[in-house]
Formats: structure tokens, C-alpha cells, sequence
């Protein structure tokens, strides 16, 4: 997603993109230098959630240490959950259905960090401050990205899976 810079409404994948830093840059070179290749596909992913991802651990550890952590805000993504990707990469590989050259992998929903730590707490206590990212945290990432796409719900046959749903889902069943 980082290829879009920062957003104020929804992208999607006819979107014209503003790389801002490195990383989105070198992104965008890529995908404009092999755009006309017919094996090249491109997904641009959100934020992954998943329960092994740094900032799930960060979660667990700090629920059974007592730590407080601080939670930057406002950090916006349309987070999507691993098992999605994971999905979608099958289905990319196994399916006779013609995959879009260019698909934005994000949630249904743009969420934050701490929306992430509320549906958390919801079976868990994390201790937590609230703080803005810093300057250097967002001179690589924007502090919002609101994404979508066209082409997810026809490939897969259904929405996304809602993340905030799930993590408070999987905590009951633990």
C-alpha cells in the first residue's frame, strides 16, 4: 500500500499512486518497469495481521508481563488478515480463474494499531499510552492509508475476513 503515500479517501487499484519515500519508490520502478510482462502480478499488500507478526507479540508479551507499551496514534491501515493472503496466494497458483495483474490485498475496513489493542483487551490487559508516531517513524510509512480493492470479493467469492472480529474470536477460543 505504501506505493499510494499518504490518502484522505479510499484507493483502489485504477488509483493513481504518489511513492514518497524509498521503499515505495523502488516499489513503483518495479512495477512500471514489468507492467507489460504476461507472467508479472502485482499485490499490494496492507499491514498483514497475524498472531506471530512483531506487533501480536508485542501484544502477548505485554499481556503476560504487565508491561506497558506504547501505541502509536493515529496509524490507519485497511489491515488485512494473514489467512486472506494466504488464501489468495492458492488460489492465484490452483485456480483456472483469470487473476487480475494488479490486486491491493487489504481488509474491508481501515483500522488502527489502536483499534488492534481494544478487540485485544478484550480477553486480554494490556496496559497501554497512547502516542503519536514519531517523526522518524513516519519518514518510510504514512500515517494513513485507506485501500481498497476492485477485484478481491469476485476472485475469492467472498468479503474479506474482519480482523477486529477475529482477534477477539481466536482470544475466546484460546
Amino acid at each position: 500500500d505504501a506505493v499510494y503515500g499518504r490518502t484522505e479517501n479510499y484507493v483502489d487499484e485504477d488509483s493513481k499512486i504518489y511513492p514518497t519515500h524509498g521503499y515505495a519508490k523502488m516499489k513503483a520502478e518495479v512495477e512500471k518497469a514489468f507492467q507489460n510482462e504476461n507472467y508479472f502480478f502485482v499485490m499490494r499488500l496492507s499491514y498483514v495481521f497475524s498472531w506471530e507478526d512483531s506487533f501480536s507479540r508485542l501484544l502477548f508479551a505485554s499481556a503476560q508481563d504487565k508491561k506497558n507499551i506504547e501505541i502509536f496514534h493515529p496509524f490507519l491501515r485497511s489491515v488485512v488478515y494473514f489467512d486472506d493472503v494466504l488464501e489468495y496466494i492458492l488460489r492465484f497458483l490452483n485456480s483456472e480463474l483469470q487473476a487480475p495483474n494488479l490486486i491491493n490485498l487489504g481488509g474491508g475496513s481501515v483500522i488502527s494499531r489502536l483499534d488492534i489493542v481494544e478487540a485485544f483487551n478484550t480477553n486480554f490487559s494490556v496496559k497501554y499510552d497512547v502516542v503519536s508516531p514519531s517523526k522518524e517513524f513516519l519518514t518510510f510509512r504514512p500515517d494513513q492509508i485507506f485501500m481498497k480493492s476492485k477485484y478481491f470479493e469476485s476472485f475469492m467469492g467472498r468479503s474479506s475476513i474482519n480482523v477486529l472480529d477475529r482477534i477477539r474470536s481466536y482470544i475466546i477460543q484460546k
